[in-house]
């Protein structure tokens, strides 16, 4: 009799104890960004805005270097004063040279990081709704997991629809 009782008490405690498993959704967020159209127009913009900066430094560049060989050339012809001059002048120009290009290297860097946390909290706010509206109760970036079996889990085709759609 007690027996029977354990049982009955334990098929009521199983069948009212609701299960719970975590549901987890994966995401590739590199994919993303390929795919996003407004980051991919962007990166190209800024890929020209890099070149156009580089051109005109190449000449500068040039320039100083020309610079530099005829201030070589003309080193017996002038005083130590006058040469020492112009030599002091020109490494003042490549250093403000080498300050422009990194000046410009890290605004572009800067425009880039901006950009990129804008597509990334875009992202984030889409991974939002489409994990409350799918029931995950976490979504992995697909770059931080060994591996996984079931596509089903996978949000990155999702996101890059949304993302597109949302410019």
């Amino acid at each position: 009799m007690k027996f029977l009782i354990k049982i009955i008490c334990f098929v009521i405690y199983f069948f009212c104890v609701t299960t719970y498993a975590t549901k987890i959704g994966v995401l590739d967020f590199n994919v993303v960004l390929q795919k996003s159209i407004q980051y991919q127009d962007f990166i190209n913009k800024l890929n020209i805005k890099a070149n156009d900066s580089y051109k005109k430094f190449n000449n500068n560049i040039t320039d100083i270097f020309e610079e530099e060989k005829i201030l070589q050339d003309k080193k017996e012809l002038i005083n130590t004063n006058k040469f020492t001059l112009l030599k002091d002048n020109l490494n003042n120009k490549k250093n403000k040279l080498l300050n422009d290009i990194k000046n410009i290297e890290m605004n572009l860097n800067n425009e880039n990081l901006n950009m990129y946390n804008i597509i990334f909290s875009k992202m984030t706010n889409i991974v939002k709704n489409i994990s409350k509206r799918k029931k995950y109760d976490f979504v992995l970036d697909k770059n931080n997991i060994i591996y996984y079996n079931n596509t089903i889990y996978d949000l990155t085709n999702d996101v890059v629809k949304k993302i597109n759609l949302n410019k």
